[in-house]
């Protein structure tokens, strides 16, 4: 199997040896950049998907400290009463 050159992140010397630890590589880096994009979208009260207003969203009753948000684009969230903050909704939430 041959190897692929080495890496470098942040001074971190990383040896590759086949495409699995590459792809993998990659989405993870891709996740790093797009989180804080996501968690600053929550926090504006923005869907990390089309950027619409969740206040403008479907609202139906969830738990009794909770509020299911359904946006436009299909993505379903949960805002906290107490805090109005946002966060994405469990799969036994849905």
């Amino acid at each position: 199997m041959p190897m692929l050159p080495h890496l470098s992140f942040k001074g971190i010397w990383i040896v590759r040896f086949d495409k699995v630890n590459l792809w993998y590589t990659r989405e993870v880096m891709f996740k790093n950049v797009i989180s804080p994009i996501q968690a600053w979208l929550l926090s504006q009260g923005r869907c990390v998907g089309c950027g619409k207003e969740l206040s403008d969203g479907k609202k139906s009753e969830g738990k009794a400290e909770n509020e299911k948000v359904t946006c436009s684009c299909g993505r379903i969230f949960i805002q906290d009463k107490d805090t109005k903050k946002y966060r994405r909704a469990l799969l036994e939430e849905v």
